[in-house]
Parts: structure tokens; sequence; C-alpha cells
């Protein structure tokens, strides 16, 4: 089955298998916004001058969580913007030029649709969208949303825990990755295995935990991206932790650690490995 194929069919599948289910059961709806704000000053003193070390970061993320639950099927949807940027004066150093410039921006559309059929396992088809809203390469422009990943996946899906507030999930199967308006790099569509483990619960009255782990492999060599004379077989881990304590009705203290490889079969290791630690004003929009 040619490329374009595969990609019909997997968007056919995930088109219709919605529908099935459509008048069962109601929709739940949940938005949070958290704001954070961090802002630090020293004063060096240094060969008889006093310098300034002056740092500001600002954070926004936006979490909103769409899902149908009914006896026959399980519809579950995420949209996360998580935003942060900074803003950095320091006079110890010669080329200072403050400026505001972005340290996260990240936008994920995750859906999957789960068919319960009462065995160990459940069939899914599921679709991922990420993207970046905001592009600082030029200082000149705007450039929104360079590239975007679409990925979709079928497969089968595992219930390891499923307590009420808690659940833990396991699901693995075959997915097709392509991307759009990716005009800077080079990149290949892509097709491969998935195994994605997902916890969501909470772990005491005032502690939520998230966390999502997923492998994605692919199953034949493609062109890298940053050299289009070589090829590898993609094998990308991405891991995502967060957890969040309620200190008061709208102040939250949120850790965060994020571990994000592009390629762990190339001889080019790419990791980008993440810890945050941040206090923000949430609110519960509905």
């Amino acid at each position: 089955m040619a490329a374009t194929e595969r990609a019909l069919f997997l968007g056919a599948a995930l088109a219709l298998l919605p529908a099935a289910a459509a008048a069962e059961g109601a929709w739940s709806r949940e938005l949070k916004v958290a704001a954070g704000f961090s802002h630090s000053r020293n004063r060096i003193f240094v060969e008889g001058y006093f310098y300034d070390r002056v740092k500001t970061d600002l954070s926004l993320k936006l979490r909103g969580e769409f899902d149908r639950d009914s006896a026959g099927a399980k519809w579950a949807n995420t949209v996360t913007l998580d935003y942060a940027s900074g803003w950095t004066k320091d006079e110890t150093l010669d080329d200072d030029h403050p400026r505001w410039v972005e340290s996260k921006d990240q936008l994920i559309a995750d859906s999957v649709y789960r068919y319960k059929t009462g065995f160990f396992a459940d069939p899914y088809g599921s679709g991922n969208f990420q993207t970046s809203i905001h592009d600082t390469r030029f200082d000149t422009e705007f450039r929104a949303f360079r590239p975007v990943q679409v990925r979709e996946s079928l497969g089968l899906i595992f219930t390891i825990l499923d307590g009420g507030s808690q659940e833990l999930t396991l699901r693995g199967g075959w997915f097709n990755q392509h991307y759009f308006n990716s005009r800077l790099y080079h990149h290949d569509r892509l097709h491969g295995l998935e195994a994605v483990l997902e916890y969501d619960g909470r772990l005491g009255p005032a502690v939520e935990y998230e966390m999502k782990g997923g492998v994605y492999t692919g199953l034949v060599a493609t062109d890298d991206s940053w050299n289009r004379l070589t090829e590898s077989r993609k094998c990308a881990l991405e891991w995502d932790n967060t957890l969040t304590v309620s200190l008061a009705k709208h102040l939250k203290l949120i850790f965060s650690f994020n571990l994000d490889n592009k390629d762990v079969s190339s001889t080019e290791i790419d990791y980008e490995w993440e810890q945050g630690t941040s206090l923000a004003l949430s609110w519960k929009v509905f």
C-alpha cells in the first residue's frame, strides 16, 4: 500500500470511528489557564563598580479537555498551549542587549478514540498535531506554525489502572507521520510502530500528576532533516511529566520534566531535556 493510500485509509478510519458512538454518552469539558511570573535581580560588585543582573520570566499554559465516555466507546481530546518567554539584562557581559526571548513554544492537539469490546484490549484510532505558534528566527518577521507535524495511529489499547480518579493505559500500534509548512528544514513522511504509556490522576487531595511517554520507531530509513545525503531509521522518544500542587484555590505550584529525542537511531542524536518549577495562578474556566 502506497504512503498516500495509507494516509487516506487512516484519515477515513479516524473520521468514521467517532460517528459510531455519537448518539451515546455526554461530553465532559474542562479548560484550565495557568499564568506564571518570576523575577530576580542581583547587584554584583566587580573592580570597584556595581553591575546589574536582572531576569524576568513569563509563562502561560492553556489546557482544554473534551471527552465523551459511553458504554460502547471513549473519545478523549486534549489541546495544550505551553508558552514561556524571558528577558535578561546582564551588565557584566560586553555584548549586553536585553530583549525578550522565548524559552518554550508548543501547541499540541491529541485525539484518541477507543472502541470498548469488553476484553483485555480495545482497538483505538488516534490523531496528534504538534507545532509552534511563533517563530523568532528572524527579528523582522512573524511566521507561525513552522513546521506542522501530524501523526495518525491505529492499534490496541490496554487499561492497566482505572480507579475513577486515576487512569493508566498502554497502547501500541501502527502510525503514519507527515509534515506541513516545513520551509526551513526537510522532513520526509514516516511510518512505523508506536508504544504510548499514559497516566492521569490524583496522588492526593491537592496533588495531580499527568504523564505521557511515547516511543515511535520507523520501519524504513528516510532522509535526515539535517543532511539530505544521509539516511536513518528514525526512532523518537517523547516523555512529558507535570506535577501540580494546589497551595490555594487559584494558586498552584507546578513541576515539569520533559524529555524529547528526535532520533535515537541516528549518529546525530538530538536530545532536549527540560525541567521547570513555577508558581502560577490557575483558573478552571469550565
